[in-house]
């Protein structure tokens, strides 16, 4: 309980890896001690350059949806996708940056979901401490895929119903696991049929390539898409307002014009969110985006002290992380 860089939101570490680490002598190591000062700027980078500043036109957005246009309610949809991906990544950075520094390894809890082909490839890079625990602990005693294919769906939305109702007791959130449940059974049914395998954390998301194939990007693209709806279910206070927003979206005669959010204008942050997915999409290969030991020390420490500024001068008024909540 008093190791404090997992203890409020996780990585949800297993006693078989964390408790050896307790007992077995540790030394300084440095290399060790500079990554994970990496990671914890990167994590700093997405929470409070990005998370923040992209909170404040989703709060703006969401909290007054009834005054919004379609065009702003899907802006901010999209926007809270990014949000919730930089804000419990950034968490999740800087516990196992910090770890490192004390001489801890954590298990890594995202690994570019975004630029997942599918729902399942999706929840294999996402949360992973998480996902795997429902896998282990509730899947795998349902009986897993044993029993055939109806078994397996049926184990499948009941891991994804619970999963729902654990980020809390509203509808919402039910109706949010039940849309992945669903998605991850129809993909599981269709790859099984076409005989593919799922890509492994451990590969390059998007494939090996610089650059994706046209149908790679439309994977992607088709995934994002379902996340993003299944977000407004998430994000939305009540389930009525989560099918207003989903209504306003798909009919743009609904909702006025009139509202005015503050904070930095939308095209700030679009080019805010491009670079995170430029920077991510370019380091897909690495643990996180500031594994940079390859380069030269002078860009090195130029990205450094760049991410450090733009932190230090740019950043929004901080808010809690959204994960403390669950």
């Amino acid at each position: 309980m008093t190791f404090f860089p997992q203890l409020m939101a996780g990585p949800i570490e297993r006693a078989g890896n964390l408790l050896p680490q307790f007992l077995n002598p540790r030394f300084f190591e440095r290399d060790a001690a500079v990554d994970g000062c990496r990671q914890i700027l990167w994590g700093f980078v997405k929470k409070r350059l990005l998370a923040d500043q992209l909170a404040i036109y989703v709060d703006g957005v969401y909290n007054h949806a009834t005054e919004a246009s379609s065009g702003q309610l899907l802006l901010a949809t999209v926007f809270f996708a990014f949000q919730i991906y930089c804000d419990f990544s950034a968490y999740s950075d800087i516990a196992l940056g910090a770890a490192r520094l004390l001489g801890f390894r954590l298990m890594r809890n995202f690994a570019y979901p975004y630029f997942s082909l599918d729902l399942v490839e999706f929840w294999r890079r996402w949360h992973i401490s998480l996902s795997t625990w429902f896998r282990d602990y509730v899947y795998f005693p349902l009986g897993g895929s044993r029993g055939g294919a109806l078994s397996a769906s049926r184990n499948i939305f009941v891991v994804f119903l619970i999963s729902g109702l654990w980020h809390g007791a509203s509808w919402n959130f039910v109706v949010w696991g039940i849309l992945h449940g669903l998605g991850v059974i129809g993909c599981t049914l269709w790859a099984s049929r076409r005989g593919k395998a799922v890509a492994r954390v451990e590969e390059a998301p998007g494939g090996p390539g610089w650059l994706p194939s046209w149908g790679a990007v439309v994977r992607m693209l088709a995934t994002f898409v379902v996340v993003n709806l299944a977000w407004i279910f998430f994000r939305a206070r009540t389930l009525g307002e989560a099918w207003y927003i989903l209504q306003a979206i798909f009919s743009p005669t609904v909702g006025a014009s009139s509202l005015l959010v503050t904070g930095l204008p939308a095209n700030s942050l679009l080019l805010l969110v491009a670079g995170l997915a430029a920077a991510e999409w370019i380091q897909r290969r690495q643990p996180h985006v500031l594994t940079v030991g390859r380069f030269p020390r002078p860009i090195r420490w130029t990205v450094y002290s760049a991410l450090i500024w733009a932190v230090i001068l740019c950043s929004a008024e901080s808010s809690p992380f959204i994960y403390f909540q669950f």
